[in-house]
């Protein structure tokens, strides 16, 4: 066991920065180490180590108990800082509107080019992003200052690490799919070795070498085909929402299962701006509620927005259906009488 860890080995700062950090990564996603702060984590495992050290090596002293605590302390933050992998939200995840939000306005209102490896340096008076750079920057808090280091990005912080857009799409999304025409909006869509911000109406904000060469907004089709200057380069092949994404779900006024009357456009997806048709005074029963741009999905036929729907049950609706039933009985009797006329007409010419 020369070769390999020994007790004697731990007697050092260097070797138990190492052992704590490793081990501290070793242990991130068991489901009760995810729950603990990483530098509480960190300390636990080096305070055991510790202690278990001097015990093995008869070194032990109860009344250095508060040097252990110390020296632990002072360990598990140099081998894993104040990082957090444990579920805090504050630390973890950015409400997904100001997510699309800072996209956006990096892509119509600022200045940008595009680099390998660029994470919001500012030079040649424009911010450098590359496809991962321009999500990570904006998860590590970019903030458009010209003077800052990454326009005031912070490196590594929020939880998400340097990674590449491969990386990113595998470690940091879930609930991920292939199927395009269910990319929702906040999502990440990714093809390989590249990445982007689905915002909505077949719209994705991507940082691409491709087109204008710089932050842009390019579009994409329902299966995924993408569109840059009106011109189809490659495909999305997934899409998956980002863990350093809160995506809240809003309230809705109708629920699943709920009949309303539809005034208004159908469309063929919760964020697409095809339309199915237009239809008024419809009665539709909801299949499925998605947040999008129009969230409503009716009898799996199309989806629509909130202000089209009104309650089948409502005092508007009933008072309309009562008038219109009345007018068409009145209707009915006119059409009667005419056809008794007739009737009557036809029997004194025989």
């Amino acid at each position: 066991m020369e070769q390999f860890i020994t007790w004697d080995v731990l007697t050092t700062y260097a070797s138990f920065v190492t052992i704590v950090f490793m081990v501290v990564e070793f242990t991130k996603e068991l489901p009760i180490v995810k729950s603990i702060p990483t530098k509480y984590w960190s300390f636990i495992v080096c305070l055991f180590l510790l202690i278990m050290t001097n015990l093995v090596l008869g070194t032990f002293k109860a009344q250095d108990i508060l040097l252990y605590v110390l020296s632990s302390i002072t360990i598990s933050l140099g081998a894993n800082g104040l990082s957090n992998f444990g579920t805090d939200k504050g630390e973890w995840t950015m409400q997904k509107q100001q997510f699309i939000d800072t996209a956006v306005k990096i892509a119509t209102e600022t200045p940008t080019k595009y680099e390998l490896g660029g994470v919001g340096q500012y030079r040649d008076d424009a911010f450098l992003f590359d496809c991962v750079g321009l999500i990570k920057s904006i998860i590590w808090g970019f903030d458009f200052d010209k003077n800052a280091s990454r326009g005031g990005a912070i490196y590594k912080s929020n939880g998400l690490d340097d990674v590449g857009a491969n990386r990113l799409f595998e470690e940091y999304c879930y609930d991920k799919s292939d199927n395009m025409s269910t990319t929702e909006i906040g999502e990440l869509v990714w093809l390989d070795g590249h990445i982007g911000i689905y915002i909505g109406n077949l719209q994705v904000i991507e940082a691409t070498s491709d087109g204008d060469d710089k932050v842009q907004i390019t579009t994409m089709d329902y299966d995924g085909r993408r569109f840059v200057n009106g011109y189809q380069v490659l495909r999305w092949t997934h899409h998956g929402k980002f863990k350093c994404v809160e995506y809240s779900t809003p309230e809705y006024k109708f629920k699943k299962g709920d009949i309303v009357i539809l005034n208004g456009w159908l469309h063929e997806t919760n964020s697409s701006e095809q339309c199915v048709g237009e239809y008024h005074d419809y009665v539709w029963t909801i299949t499925d509620i998605k947040d999008g741009e129009y969230p409503y999905q009716l009898n799996n036929v199309g989806w629509c927005r909130e202000k089209y729907l009104t309650p089948y049950a409502s005092d508007d609706f009933k008072q309309k259906y009562e008038e219109q039933s009345l007018k068409n009985k009145d209707l009915e009797k006119q059409v009667d009488n005419l056809q008794g006329k007739i009737n009557k007409a036809i029997e004194d010419l025989k």
